[in-house]
């Protein structure tokens, strides 16, 4: 199985987009997994957000909201954390 190790800051989000997803970068993400069918395992500090809180819902979680739910409407799966 092919892997792309992600990060979020300054690679799906950048300098013109400091929060959340840049949507020309999910572009290319979504390029990269089309091209080699890698999976995406998530390496980013902000996935803490739920391991310090074991009672946040994961959807209420800021988490979901600025970045899995924006890579998914870009068509991008997060396979892991």
């Amino acid at each position: 199985m092919k892997c792309i190790f992600l990060d979020f800051d300054g690679v799906i989000n950048n300098w013109n987009h400091f929060t959340g997803v840049s949507e020309d970068n999910a572009r290319v993400l979504k390029h990269i997994i089309n091209i080699t069918a890698a999976k995406v395992i998530v390496t980013s500090s902000n996935k803490y957000e739920l391991q310090r809180n074991d009672t946040k819902e994961y959807y209420a979680s800021n988490f979901y909201k600025e970045y899995v739910k924006p890579l998914n409407d870009f068509g991008v799966e997060i396979y892991d954390i």
